[in-house]
């Protein structure tokens, strides 16, 4: 979904450099220090990240991807997540282990990017991300596949007005669903940001930065 006359991911003081790669993603690296990865999630794309790229390059070499097929990204579509992964990695010129941070869609990407390349993701940050999108025998708690295609067909017919709705949505589910995937996870912190829905980036910046520092000090 290349979008030209989108806004950019940040307005930052520091470099700024936009790569080109074989991968054919746009990706925007700004800040110095750790590299930290921002996946964004389905049918947006990089520029969702803006109120918190600034306080993050602060700290970090900060590395703003457009996922195939969505903002900037010339790259189609892939049809698995594997391959999606597989796409972002080879669009990263940065060596060694990654920090990645991935909201929603996004965070099912860095999953799948986690299990075929452990010895590349160091860490992961999986923002409001499920196990899976669609509902399935053992997660009952994510979107019924019936839902899951209204909203592509929704979005064809009116794209903005569907994200806009879109990015309304509280997060769904019981308090046990929302646990089920960190409890799966070795190693793994579960934060839950009092009052936030889908996207805590935005409507609780302050709290969702601490909370993302702490994780990311951590040794």
């Amino acid at each position: 979904m290349p979008d030209s006359s989108r806004p950019r991911a940040h307005e930052c003081p520091r470099r700024r450099t936009v790569t080109t790669n074989p991968a054919h993603l746009y990706v925007e690296a700004v800040g110095s220090g750790p590299p930290l990865v921002l996946l964004h999630g389905f049918a947006l794309h990089g520029g969702v990240f803006s109120p918190i790229v600034p306080a993050l390059a602060e700290r970090h070499r900060v590395l703003v991807v457009d996922l195939p097929g969505h903002g900037l990204s010339g790259a189609p579509m892939p049809d698995t997540l594997e391959a999606t992964a597989d796409a972002v990695d080879r669009a990263l010129d940065v060596d060694g282990p990654l920090d990645v941070l991935g909201w929603s869609f996004g965070g099912l990407v860095a999953l799948a990017w986690a299990r075929q390349s452990p010895d590349r993701v160091s860490r992961l940050v999986l923002a409001a991300t499920a196990p899976s999108f669609v509902a399935r025998d053992d997660f009952v708690q994510a979107m019924p596949l019936a839902r899951l295609e209204q909203f592509g067909d929704e979005l064809r017919v009116a794209y903005r007005l569907t994200l806009k709705r879109f990015l309304t949505l509280q997060v769904q589910g019981s308090e046990e669903g929302r646990r089920t995937l960190a409890r799966l996870l070795p190693d793994a912190r579960f934060t839950t940001i009092p009052g936030a829905a889908h996207a805590p980036f935005l409507s609780h910046r302050a709290a969702f930065l601490h909370a993302l520092d702490s994780f990311l000090d951590a040794r």
